[in-house]
Order: C-alpha cells, then sequence, then structure tokens
C-alpha cells in the first residue's frame, strides 16, 4: 500500500512549498521535524545524495522520507555546475553569488550565443522506507541560459534558465502552477507520486481487463491512485500485443495471487466466475479496491463493497448497498434504497428503480429495468430490455415485456 504521508528530508522550504504545491493532495508531505539535523550532501551523484537525506530522516523518524536532489548541467561547462549546483561559487554561496560564477564561467569558455548556452535542470526524487525499501523517479526539463538575469519568482537559478517549453520566458518569470507543469521537479514529483500510487492486478480476458484499463486510466488522469501491475488470466483468451501496447504485462494465471502484494480488481465477464475467483482470493486473504469511474454518480449513504466497479455514467442514488465485486455498467442506474448481493452484474443501459433487492449473482441485460420494490432471486437472468413487473425466482430467466419465465 502506498503511503498517504511522507517526511520531507529537505531543509529548503521553497522546495518543501513547490513539492507541496506540484502534489497537491495526491500525497501529505510533513516538513522536517527540527530536532532531525542537516545531513552533509557529499555524496557524487544526485541520486546518492537524495538517498543520504531520505535515509537519514526515515531513520530518525521511522516513517517513509522523501528527497530530492537537483542539478544544473551546462553543455559548455562539461556539463557543470552538476552535482554543485548549489555550492557552485562557495560552500555558502547565495543564489545571486551562484547566478554570476555560472555567468562568468560561460564568458570565460567563449559562450555568448543561445546555441551554445544549452543547459538542462535534472532532478532526481527518492522516498526511502525505515526498512530499506526505496523509490525513485526522475525529471529533466531542457533550456537555455540567458545572459541577464530576468524576472522575479522561483528561486535558485531561475532569472537565467529559459525553458524550452517557454517561449524565451525563465522559470523566475512564469506563473507557479505554469512553471510546475513544464519544471524537471514536476515532472519528477508527479513520476514519483505515479510510482507510489497502489498496486492494481486486472483478472480478466479480452475486452473487460481493456474495459478496465479505461476505468483506471481515467481515475488516474484526475490523480494518481492505481499502479496497474499486471492483467493475470482467468482461463480466458487474452490478445498479449493489446495490453503491451497500453504497457500492460500478462503475468500468468491466477494462482500467481496468492503472492503478489498488491490489490485486485476482478473484471472477468459473468457473475459466476466473478464469484468463483472472489472465493480464492478471499482463501489467501486478498482483497479488491471500489473502481469507480470519474464520471459515475454516487450519492449519499451508499456502501461500495471490496471490487465493486462503477462504469462511466453509472448513477447510484442514495442508501444503496452494492455487494462485493458488483459490476454497475455503463449508464446503469441503481436506485434509492437498492440492495444488491455479492457478484451481480448490471448491464449498460439497465435501470433498477427505488427499493429492489437483488441477491448473488443475479444479472440484468442491457437496458433491462426492475419497477419498484421487486426482488430478484439469486442467479437469475433478466433478458436484455426486459421489464421486471413482478418478484423473479432464483435461478429462472426472464424475458419479455412485462418479463416472464
Amino acid at each position: 500500500m502506498a503511503p498517504s504521508h511522507l517526511v520531507s528530508a529537505t531543509a529548503n522550504p521553497d522546495k518543501v512549498a513547490e513539492i507541496a504545491a506540484i502534489l497537491g493532495d495526491s500525497l501529505l508531505v510533513e516538513p522536517r521535524p527540527d530536532w532531525v539535523p542537516d545531513v552533509v550532501e557529499d555524496a557524487d551523484t544526485l541520486v546518492g545524495n537524495a538517498r543520504l537525506k531520505a535515509s537519514t530522516v526515515a531513520f530518525a523518524t521511522g516513517r517513509p522520507a522523501m528527497a530530492d536532489d537537483t542539478g544544473l548541467e551546462v553543455d559548455a561547462l562539461d556539463g557543470a555546475p552538476g552535482v554543485r549546483t548549489a555550492r557552485f561559487a562557495g560552500e555558502r554561496a547565495t543564489a545571486q553569488e551562484n547566478i554570476a560564477h555560472l555567468l562568468a564561467e560561460l564568458e570565460r569558455v567563449g559562450a555568448t550565443d543561445a546555441a551554445q548556452r544549452t543547459a538542462r535542470f535534472r532532478t532526481v526524487v527518492l522516498v526511502r522506507w525505515p526498512d530499506g525499501r526505496e523509490v525513485r523517479a526522475d525529471g529533466v526539463v531542457e533550456g537555455t541560459i540567458i545572459d541577464v538575469p530576468t524576472g522575479s519568482g522561483g528561486f535558485g537559478y531561475d532569472p537565467v534558465f529559459a525553458p524550452d517549453e517557454a517561449r524565451g520566458r525563465t522559470f523566475a518569470e512564469m506563473a507557479p502552477a505554469a512553471k510546475h507543469a513544464v519544471s524537471h521537479r514536476g515532472r519528477a514529483v508527479r513520476a514519483m507520486a505515479a510510482e507510489l500510487a497502489r498496486p492494481l492486478v486486472i483478472v480478466g480476458a479480452g475486452g473487460h481487463a481493456r474495459e478496465v484499463l479505461d476505468i483506471v486510466e481515467a481515475v488516474n488522469a484526475d490523480r494518481p491512485t492505481f499502479r496497474v501491475v499486471g492483467v493475470v488470466a482467468d482461463g480466458g483468451r487474452h490478445d498479449e500485443a493489446a495490453l503491451a501496447r497500453r504497457g500492460v504485462e500478462l503475468l500468468g494465471e491466477v494462482e500467481l495471487l496468492r503472492d503478489l502484494e498488491v490489490e485486485v480488481v476482478i473484471a472477468v465477464g459473468s457473475s459466476p466466475a466473478r464469484a468463483g475467483i472472489d472465493e480464492r482470493l478471499r482463501a489467501w486473504g486478498r482483497t479488491s479496491p471500489a473502481l469507480v469511474h470519474p464520471s459515475a454518480t454516487v450519492g449519499a449513504d451508499v456502501e461500495l463493497g471490496p471490487g465493486v466497479i462503477l462504469a462511466a455514467g453509472a448513477r447510484v442514488t442514495t442508501n444503496v448497498r452494492l455487494g462485493r465485486h458488483t459490476h454497475v455498467n455503463v449508464n446503469a442506474v441503481i436506485s434509492h434504497d437498492g440492495r444488491l448481493g455479492d457478484h451481480v452484474t448490471v448491464s449498460p443501459g439497465a435501470l433498477v428503480n427505488g427499493n429492489v433487492t437483488i441477491d448473488d449473482r443475479a444479472f440484468l441485460g442491457t437496458g433491462a429495468v426492475v419497477t419498484p420494490g421487486r426482488h430478484i432471486g439469486s442467479d437469475a437472468v433478466i433478458g436484455a430490455g426486459a421489464v421486471v413487473v413482478d418478484d423473479v425466482p432464483a435461478g429462472v430467466t426472464a424475458r419479455g415485456v412485462p418479463a416472464a419465465w
């Protein structure tokens, strides 16, 4: 499970504020406690410095810590200042002194025009746990060193670094949100947030797995929430090439989930198949998150069981309970006071009116309608377009308008 809280390992308040602004509410980064001493950054690489800081704070606090280190790499200076970016003009140099030294060095080597002043900022972000586990992410932005410091925003070398995406403006001239969108630190921190997202494995075949991937991608577009580790087979057919095009690997068979430290979404089509897989997962102590498309609507007093999937445009109103691994598909509606058991399937466009009870493994076809107050028994099948006006016994198939069996 990804941490929801991290301790910042940096002593630079400008960096802390910038990281918090980039992350928004996806992760809470707390300031480094005052009693944790500064860390001597004497490693030879950005990664090494980030690891020194994160390790020290994680050990001191007993909590996962985030650290970063940034280097400015100027091509005309053979990649300098690099790991010594913050100390280019001396151990205690100010930002103004570092900028002056950088411009003097460029003049010394004859780098007088823009084509000779290409450079990049590189940031390494590292999260370290007290037990030694760590995750790393990188961010790079290309740009040019200008002749005269320009702009009053930002910090460090921002007044003389013009990123390629900014059409001649320096970081110091950009609004914070615009800077974060293209900056090295913004890219690295967002990549880290994505890496720390909850690891998810999809159980499914063919189009069912792809439909769940669509929902995951829509959820992650709002903020990184899930990191898809891969898809495991349920005995059905898989198009490995189609999965690979989306950056997803076919991992193997369901038995793998016995040992993987992941969350699970079951996407197979039939209710009995979902029930069978769920039974095995529960025996292995595995649980699943609910997966809700951003365009789905969830009202007050709604209880979503483990592994519930609400697809695009699905609507669940008030005081509704959805059982384990129930699927409510595109534009389907579950009205007030509904009770749906485990592994129920509600197909696209189906309408379940108020005060309806649907038992385990029941299936509602596309566009089916269940009138208020009805009870549908376990394993019942309601055909596409059927209108249910009476209670439906367990195990029967109902079709037509009104539905009959």
